[in-house]
């Protein structure tokens, strides 16, 4: 008698085992799918701040700042270091403390979301226009008017903060102290036409309930409209009294 072998039939439950080139593209593919969502998140957390709107924001809010200063306005930003810098929803400029016109200067950033950060960017700044100086020789005291004044051209940043850069701000005011030909005319050395110098004669006035009484003067000491000042009278009698707009003392009763 011949006995045979019965073959086992594969069942449902029973999948034929993997191996060989499908395992390994299996095996692969569950690394990559793993794998690539990880690696997307941490570019998400980790894209770092676009330097060339870091250093627009940085000039556009210092032109803003200097923009009331007369003159053709020239501002070259320094590449900012932005290696540590998370990228910002929104940038916010800012000067670290009062603003003088300088040549180099340096301007301020924040962020504060999605990281909140602090950085700073350098600026070479320049502004060419013009200054004004004495035409000709001019006495303590005068009146200045157009003729006076004559323009000169120059980086208006190397210039002392007080130098006239618009004739308005000198023609109708008075020298504090005489001018040299050619010498800068600085906003310090002008007072209102009505200022009064010490030395300086005036006219004292009372006023009164129908009635008016003026006398002369010497002046004690410098003062402007709105001013107390003390005026020294011809019999030595020192008397207190108010500058007016027209350069008059007022004497209260």
């Amino acid at each position: 008698m011949t006995c045979t072998r019965a073959r086992s039939r594969p069942t449902w439950f029973d999948p034929p085992p993997v191996s060989g080139w499908p395992a390994l593209i299996l095996g692969a593919c569950l690394l990559v799918s793993i794998a690539l969502p990880c690696r997307g998140q941490a570019q998400a957390v980790h894209v770092q701040q676009d330097p060339a709107a870091l250093s627009a924001a940085a000039e556009k809010y210092l032109r803003t700042q200097l923009a009331s200063i007369p003159g053709v306005l020239t501002i070259a930003m320094d590449p900012p270091q932005v290696q540590n810098l998370t990228a910002c929803a929104e940038l916010f400029p800012f000067v670290p403390e009062p603003i003088h016109v300088r040549a180099r200067m340096s301007v301020g950033v924040r962020c504060a979301a999605p990281q909140a950060w602090t950085t700073y960017v350098q600026a070479t700044v320049s502004i060419a226009g013009h200054y004004y100086v004495a035409a000709h020789q001019l006495g303590m005291g005068q009146i200045l008017q157009a003729s006076d004044l004559v323009a000169h051209q120059a980086d208006l940043v190397a210039l002392p903060p007080d130098v006239v850069l618009d004739p308005s701000q000198a023609i109708g005011m008075k020298l504090a102290s005489a001018m040299m030909t050619g010498q800068m005319l600085r906003t310090d050395n002008l007072r209102s036409a009505m200022y009064i110098q010490r030395g300086q004669s005036v006219q004292l006035v009372v006023d009164g309930r129908g009635f008016r009484v003026s006398s002369e003067g010497k002046a004690m000491s410098s003062a402007g409209p709105g001013e107390r000042i003390q005026v020294r009278i011809a019999n030595g009698q020192v008397i207190s009294g108010t500058v007016g707009r027209s350069g008059e003392v007022n004497v209260p009763l």
